[in-house]
């Protein structure tokens, strides 16, 4: 796991607290002040700046071959611009239909000029969780 942060101190979140089986890499170019609890937490410098450089550093540091990405509206929106982006996974809670989950998703897609292709559709009560493979981001 990989966290890319500006204040790695501000921290206090299972992944940099619980220890764990796996590595988790803390990123930024600020170093943190203390060490993390988890024994398999470390620091990793990061020398560019944009989202997109760095994830694309993180990536080729960590010989990364799967990457998922946990992100907002407008840290997606970057990535998907510099074609960093193959599939989405969105959830709508407290949908009222298909119709209206169908509706919010699509007001995302549109909001970061994303063309997608829907592949995958699951639905837990008033939950919809669509799963897209992204064809382009349009300009």
């Amino acid at each position: 796991m990989a966290i890319i942060t500006t204040q790695p101190d501000s921290l206090q979140i299972p992944a940099t607290e619980q220890n764990s089986d796996q590595p988790v890499y803390v990123c930024s170019k600020v170093i943190p002040e203390h060490p993390f609890t988890n024994s398999e937490a470390s620091w990793l410098e990061t020398a560019n700046d944009g989202i997109a450089n760095i994830v694309r550093e993180v990536i080729a540091r960590t010989d990364s071959t799967n990457t998922v990405i946990e992100t907002g509206l407008l840290t997606f929106a970057a990535l998907a611009s510099e074609d960093l982006v193959n599939e989405v996974c969105l959830t709508v809670t407290n949908g009222e239909s298909r119709e209206a989950a169908t509706k919010a998703i699509e007001n995302f897609l549109n909001a970061t000029n994303v063309i997608a292709e829907q592949i995958q559709l699951l639905n837990a009560g008033t939950t919809w969780l669509f799963r897209f493979r992204v064809s382009q981001q349009t300009l």
